[in-house]
C-alpha cells in the first residue's frame, strides 16, 4: 500500500509529465496551423478570437469543479462512506450537464458584439464550432475529478492526451481540406475549431467506457439506490472558487484583448487604417492575401507570440498545484518552518523556470519567431519582446494564488486579481485607441496587470510567512538567466539563420544550468527531495 508521500509523488509526476506532453502537442497543433498552409495569419486571427473567448470556460470547466469533486470523493473514501460517494457522482453529473448547457449559451451571448462587428463577423464560424466543446468539457470534468477521487491519474491524464492528439490530427486535416476547397481563413479556422469539439467528444467516450469497465465502487453493494443530495451542489460550488480564481487568472486578459483591441482594430474608421496601413501593408503586399483582414492579421499575429509567451506560466501553473497540498499541510500543523522553507524552495524553482526562459525570450524574440513560424516581420519579435518581459511576472501569479489558497488568504487574492484585471482593461481601452499603437496596446496591457497582481502576490506571501526571504531567494537564479542571456545575445548576433538560433538556445541552457551549479542555488536536499515537508 502506498503512503500519502509516494501517492503525492506520483500524481504531482503524473501532473507535470502531462501538462508537458499535452502543451507540446498543443504547440505542434498552433505551429503548422498559422501557416500559410493553412490558415495564415489572418485564419489564425479569427480562430485566436474564438479560442480565447473559450478558453475561460474550458479552464472553469477542467480544473475548478473536477477539483472540487476530487476533493469531497476523497474525503467520503476515508470515511468509507462509500453511498454517499456514489450520490456525489451521481449529483455532479446531472449539475455539471446543466452547467455545460448554461456556459455553451453563455458564449454564444459573447459572440454577440462579434456578429454586430463589421470586422470580427467572419469569426463567428469558429465561435459556433467550439460551442459544443464547452458542454463537452464540463462532462469531461465529472470523470476526472471522480477518478481522481481516488487518487487515480491515469484516466485523466490518458484523457487529456487523447484530447490533445485528436484536436493535433483532425485540426490539421480539416483546416487543411477547407482552405484547399474555398480559399477562405474564416471557414477553414471554424473547421480547425470543430476539431476541437470533436476533440473533447473523443476524450469524454474515452472517460465514459473507463467508468464503465472499471468503476472502483461496482464491487461493492450498497443498501439504498443513488439519489439526487443538494448539499453536494453547495460543497461543489464552495470547494471550487478557489480554484476557479487560480485557473481564470490566467485566461481573462484573453478574453479583455477580444473585447477591446480585437473589436475596437475591426471597426477602425478610415483615419485610425490609414496609419496601420503605413506601418504593416508593406506596399500592399499584404492586402495581395487571399481574404486579406488587417485587424485579424495583426491579431494573429500577436496570438501566436502569446502562445509562445503562455507555455512558461503553463509550465509553472503545474508547480502551484503540486505544492498546494504540501504548504496546506504545513498551515493546518502551524509548522511555520515547514512553512518558510517550502514557499522560498517553490519560489526558488519558479524563478528558476521563469527567468531564463523570460530572459531568453527577450533576447531571442525575433530569431525565435522566424525559426517557430518562418516569420521575418518584426512585429512578431517585438509582440514576443513584451511577453516576455511580462513573463516575469506571469510565472508567479497562478502559483501565488494556490499558495494565498493554502494560507487561506484566497478573498485578498481574488481582490488583487480583480484590480489586475481592471487595469489590463484601462491600459488596453486608453492605449489601442492611438493608432500608432494598435496591436501593442495587448501585450503591454498584459504586462501591466500581471505586474501589479505578482508585485502584490509577493508582499501577501511577506505578510503571512514568517522570516520569509523572498530576494535572497531569487537573486542567485536572476544572476545566472542574465549571464545565459548575454550568451544566447552574443551568439544570435554571429549569423541571422535557424542553425545559430539553435545553438544559441541550447548553449544558453549549458550556461545556465553551470551558473546554477557554481552559485550553488539547490542543495543536494532541495534537489533530491522537491518540496517535500521537513518533520520535526
Amino acid at each position: 500500500m502506498k503512503d500519502s508521500k509516494q501517492l503525492l509523488g506520483e500524481s504531482s509526476a503524473i501532473l507535470v509529465v502531462t501538462t508537458i506532453l499535452t502543451k507540446t502537442i498543443s504547440a505542434i497543433f498552433k505551429l503548422p496551423l498559422a501557416s500559410d498552409a493553412f490558415l495564415g495569419e489572418v485564419g489564425f486571427g479569427y480562430f485566436s478570437v474564438a479560442h480565447d473567448l473559450f478558453m475561460p470556460f474550458y479552464l472553469l470547466a477542467i480544473s475548478g469543479l473536477p477539483a472540487a469533486l476530487s476533493k469531497i470523493t476523497a474525503e467520503n473514501l476515508a470515511k468509507k462512506n462509500f453511498l454517499q460517494v456514489k450520490n456525489n457522482f451521481f449529483t455532479a453529473r446531472r449539475l455539471f450537464i446543466l452547467l455545460g448547457i448554461a456556459f455553451s449559451l453563455l458564449l454564444s451571448l459573447f459572440s454577440i458584439p462579434l456578429v454586430l462587428s463589421k470586422g470580427s463577423v467572419n469569426s463567428i464560424y469558429s465561435v459556433l464550432a467550439v460551442m459544443p466543446s464547452v458542454f463537452f468539457c464540463f462532462l469531461i470534468s465529472v470523470y476526472r475529478g471522480y477518478f481522481e477521487g481516488f487518487s487515480n491519474m491515469y484516466p485523466s491524464a490518458i484523457s487529456k492526451i487523447i484530447d490533445s492528439l485528436s484536436k493535433l490530427c483532425l485540426g490539421l486535416i480539416f483546416s487543411f481540406v477547407v482552405i484547399r476547397l474555398t480559399n477562405d481563413p474564416a471557414l477553414a479556422a471554424g473547421a480547425a475549431m470543430l476539431a476541437v469539439s470533436f476533440a473533447t467528444l473523443v476524450s469524454i467516450l474515452y472517460l465514459h467506457l473507463k467508468f464503465k469497465r472499471n468503476n472502483p465502487l461496482d464491487k461493492l453493494t450498497f443498501e439504498k439506490e443513488e439519489s439526487f443530495t443538494p448539499l453536494t451542489i453547495k460543497a461543489l460550488f464552495v470547494l471550487a472558487i478557489p480554484f476557479v480564481i487560480a485557473s481564470l487568472a490566467s485566461s481573462v486578459v484573453s478574453v479583455i484583448d477580444v473585447f477591446t483591441v480585437n473589436l475596437k482594430l475591426s471597426n477602425a474608421d478610415n483615419e485610425y487604417l490609414s496609419v496601420l496601413n503605413a506601418m504593416y501593408n508593406n506596399g500592399g503586399a499584404l492586402q495581395n492575401q487571399i481574404g486579406f483582414d488587417m485587424a485579424a492579421y495583426l491579431y494573429g499575429v500577436k496570438s501566436k507570440a502569446f502562445a509562445i509567451y503562455h507555455l512558461i506560466p503553463t509550465v509553472t501553473m503545474s508547480l502551484g498545484v503540486a505544492a498546494l497540498p504540501i504548504i496546506s499541510t504545513a498551515v493546518i500543523e502551524k509548522d511555520n518552518a515547514a512553512l518558510k522553507d517550502n514557499t522560498q524552495y517553490l519560489i526558488k524553482i519558479l524563478s528558476s523556470i521563469a527567468f531564463p526562459a523570460a530572459i531568453g525570450l527577450f533576447v531571442l524574440a525575433g530569431p525565435i519567431m522566424k525559426l517557430l513560424y518562418s516569420s521575418n516581420d518584426p512585429l512578431s519579435g517585438n509582440l514576443l519582446s513584451i511577453y516576455a518581459f511580462t513573463a516575469l511576472f506571469s510565472a508567479f501569479v497562478v502559483p501565488f494564488t494556490t499558495l494565498l489558497q493554502a494560507l487561506n488568504k484566497h478573498y485578498s487574492a481574488l481582490i488583487h486579481i480583480i484590480i489586475g484585471v481592471l487595469i489590463k482593461i484601462v491600459v488596453n481601452v486608453i492605449l489601442v485607441m492611438m493608432p500608432t499603437v494598435n496591436i501593442y496596446s495587448a501585450p503591454i496591457g498584459t504586462l501591466a496587470c500581471y505586474a501589479y497582481i505578482s508585485i502584490s502576490f509577493f508582499v501577501l506571501l511577506k505578510l503571512n510567512v514568517k522570516n520569509l526571504a523572498i530576494f535572497k531567494t531569487v537573486l542567485k537564479p536572476l544572476f545566472a538567466a542574465l549571464i545565459c542571456g548575454g550568451v544566447a545575445f552574443l551568439i544570435s548576433n554571429f549569423a541571422s539563420n535557424s542553425v545559430v538560433t539553435v545553438i544559441a538556445i541550447f548553449a544558453a541552457i549549458l550556461v545556465y544550468i553551470t551558473m546554477l551549479a557554481l552559485f550553488r542555488t539547490f542543495t543536494k536536499t532541495e534537489i533530491y527531495n522537491l518540496l517535500k515537508i521537513k518533520r520535526k
